[in-house]
């Protein structure tokens, strides 16, 4: 039986270029397409940000904020919203 997922992302990076309000859509686990706009239908939607796949990219480059331990709460509510924030670092000592 054939499995479908179709993940939403504000960007997608393909290793070649960037794509604004993309998808991914992946067949029995492996991509079988990328694009924007609407996507093919799939068993399976998902919504958020993903790591890059190994060598892509700096993880430095997706932190969007600093919080200490008082901050973790609010960090989490922020990171639902895929547009607000992708990575919140916590620095206990804060």
């Amino acid at each position: 039986m054939t499995s479908t997922l179709v993940i939403r992302a504000g960007l997608v990076f393909t290793g070649e270029r960037e794509i604004e309000g993309g998808w991914v859509f992946v067949r029995d686990g492996m991509i079988a397409e990328v694009g924007s706009g609407d996507s093919p239908p799939a068993d399976e939607v998902v919504t958020g940000i993903f790591p890059p796949p190994a060598g892509v990219g700096a993880a430095a480059s997706l932190v969007t904020a600093t919080v200490g331990i008082d901050g973790v709460a609010a960090a989490f509510a922020d990171l639902a919203n895929p547009e607000r924030h992708t990575k919140i670092i916590v620095e206990p000592w804060r």
